[in-house]
């Protein structure tokens, strides 16, 4: 009895220690699923890379924030209810959504916006480059316009990491679906 024991013992510490290699495999070098219900009642889904952790401090209006630290890359994404908008007496559309959206990163530029199409749903996106105190920053905005819903895909790493991480970013882009 002894013997059996001892060898389902060592059976289960293989099987965990395999378990564990391929999960941090998986989660170091795969992609998530997220999948987010928002308190204005938005549904939606993204892949982020697996290294990617939630970050609660970047956004207090975002239903969406994860950040990966070593590659310096943050994502946020923010939903708005048509239905909200309306109720406050306003009547946008995607450009309008947009304009607004970029001015609250950069007040003063001049933004050309890209139409495109993300998984049947229109969108506008552009990039925004501001410098803080002698450090540039790239911003990836995409806004998306749903039946219920305006979105932004809010990407950002330093301009030093742009070209290391902007597939990742086109990578997050493309996946978001509602």
């Amino acid at each position: 009895m002894k013997k059996a024991v001892k060898y389902l013992l060592v059976v289960a510490g293989v099987i965990g220690f395999i378990f564990g290699i391929w999960w941090f495999g998986f989660r170091e070098s795969g992609l998530m699923q997220t999948r987010v219900l928002s308190s204005a009642g938005a549904q939606y889904q993204l892949s982020l890379p697996g290294v990617m952790n939630p970050a609660p401090q970047l956004n207090d209006n975002a239903s969406l924030q994860y950040a990966d630290a070593d590659a310096e890359l943050y994502v946020v994404i923010i939903d708005d209810s048509k239905d909200k908008i309306t109720s406050f007496g306003l009547d946008y559309d995607l450009d309008t959504y947009m304009k607004i959206a970029s001015r609250n990163i950069d007040s003063v530029g001049v933004f050309v916006n890209a139409k495109k199409e993300i998984n049947n749903l229109p969108v506008l996106q552009t990039t925004i480059i501001r410098k803080q105190g002698g450090n540039e920053t790239t911003y990836s905005l995409t806004c998306v316009e749903s039946e219920k819903f305006f979105y932004q895909i809010l990407l950002w790493t330093p301009t030093t990491r742009l070209e290391s991480n902007r597939e990742t970013m086109e990578a997050i882009i493309a996946s978001f679906s509602e």
